[in-house]
């Protein structure tokens, strides 16, 4: 009898990723296919809906080979999909680029709300309201492309991967919009006016772990959002916190069937089945992205280069507060400047790991948040994972400043672990399959003074950035970078 393989999809914003699974969670087959972005400045980030869709394809078919030539059979596939990017296209043609989470383009339409209007966006969504989310993009694609598709990328996908041609988003990625009803579980007409967005365009609400169509004759049981899928791949016996580290860094609570509510967390649908939806909360560092791109335009640093650029440091105190793209949660300021802890011209190790430790402050600084609010309890585990986790420096940082046991996921594509295993459950009509936990390596606590020391400053620099005085030391991404560097 041929093994049943589970196909698992990632779609991410820097590869698409493709992992099969047997029917007790044993990877046995990792593809990769690296994509591309592009856009006119950090704000406007685009990407080629058409490059992602042809690397889904791609794994797909690697896929068969594998299964094909290893007396396989692929039983279900399961579909993760970066969140809020949306795009518009028709049966002939894509009309437009993906604009992605860290596109900005929709400003205008999140400033004309009125107070009233985003305090109901609030309560309704339990978002913040922020120009990233996918409303203000469809409501701006809508009215420029009156007789188009106008969805979120994973909507694009099934249109194009599936025989049936459905226009469906799932719970997780309709809960990311501003446009659904979290209670309700449905679009919500006051907020679609609010946005002047057509909710009779909007595609149809699925449930995550659902038929969806056929691909190749393989059925498409599984759609969800990739911090959800994330939360989902690494924590599938436990409810563990899950920090997943990348272009967003995110924190993801689950809360099980209990809708919980912070102010500058954002809540929603973890994962919906027949009849039963689960929720999470979640805490965001929204900067990371924008802090890896400057290692790599400005300093020239490439990602294999940037544990050994930082190990040269030669300045143990020098720090800063680097908010390149907002403060994220639980306040989401825009508007805060970036500050050094001295006037002193460092290195471009220093600079290398300033940038670096802020992600990772900027996360120690979330979970202390989130033990004060009682969500998290003080010395509790937090499954780890994402490209930028794997850092040595932010490794040094979470085991010196964070009161949590953090665990590293020995399985890094958690996202399409949990797409897979959604997948399989829908498979087996409901059934819960007996897949095993990840595993992970726990991280060793340590004490280490001069990072305590710089972690004390850049507090102190995220409290001066809110009204910085005269003698603040500013730094200005696009002017200063060569006016702080000495020769490293």
């Amino acid at each position: 009898m041929s093994e049943c393989l589970y196909l698992g999809i990632d779609q991410g914003s820097s590869s698409t990723k493709g992992v099969l699974y047997s029917d007790t969670g044993d990877l046995r087959h990792l593809i990769r296919i690296p994509v591309r972005s592009f856009g006119s400045s950090s704000d406007r980030i685009e990407q080629d809906p058409q490059e992602l869709l042809g690397s889904v394809q791609h794994v797909i078919r690697q896929a068969k080979e594998f299964a094909e030539h290893a007396g396989a059979s692929i039983e279900a596939i399961g579909l993760s999909c970066q969140r809020s990017g949306v795009c518009a296209w028709n049966e002939q043609e894509t009309l437009t680029p993906l604009y992605t989470w860290r596109n900005r383009m929709a400003i205008d339409r999140v400033a004309a709300l009125s107070n009233s209007q985003k305090q109901s966006i609030q309560d309704k969504t339990f978002l913040v309201v922020l120009p990233e989310y996918a409303a203000p993009k469809i409501a701006l694609l809508q009215d420029n492309y009156r007789d188009a598709c106008v969805a979120t990328l994973d909507s694009y996908l099934a249109y194009h991967l599936c025989d049936e041609r459905p226009f469906v988003t799932d719970d997780t990625m309709a809960s990311r919009t501003m446009l659904y009803s979290v209670r309700e579980g449905s679009w919500d007409a006051e907020l679609a006016s609010s946005f002047g967005v057509s909710r009779s365009r909007l595609p149809e609400i699925v449930t995550t772990a659902s038929p969806i169509g056929s691909i190749d004759g393989i059925p498409l049981l599984a759609m969800i959002g990739d911090g959800q899928a994330a939360v989902v791949g690494m924590s599938i016996a436990s409810d563990h916190a899950v920090l997943n580290m990348g272009t967003v860094t995110s924190l993801c609570i689950p809360t099980a069937e209990t809708l919980c509510v912070r102010k500058g967390f954002p809540s929603g649908i973890l994962c919906s089945k027949e009849g039963q939806r689960s929720f999470f909360l979640e805490g965001l560092v929204t900067s990371s992205g924008s802090q890896t791109d400057y290692l790599s335009d400005d300093l020239g640093l490439s990602p294999h280069q940037i544990d050994a650029t930082i190990q040269r440091a030669q300045s143990p105190d020098w720090t800063a507060y680097m908010p390149f793209r907002g403060s994220g949660s639980p306040d989401f300021s825009y508007d805060r400047p970036a500050l050094l802890s001295s006037h002193e011209a460092v290195g471009t190790s220093e600079l290398a790991r300033a940038v670096i430790e802020h992600i990772a402050f900027s996360v120690c600084s979330l979970l202390e948040a989130c033990e004060v609010d009682d969500l998290l309890k003080p010395m509790g585990t937090v499954i780890v994972s994402g490209g930028i986790a794997r850092y040595t420096a932010i490794q040094s940082v979470l085991a010196s400043c964070s009161n949590q046991r953090c665990i590293y996921a020995l399985n890094e594509e958690a996202s399409a672990r949990g797409a897979a295993y959604l997948a399989c459950v829908q498979s087996q009509a409901g059934q819960q399959p007996s897949w095993h936990e990840g595993g992970g390596t726990s991280l060793e606590k340590r004490n280490d003074a001069n990072i305590q020391r710089r972690y004390y400053r850049w507090k102190e620099l995220a409290v001066a950035s809110k009204a910085p005085g005269k003698d603040a030391v500013l730094f200005r991404r696009e002017y200063d970078t060569k006016r702080f560097l000495t020769s490293s």
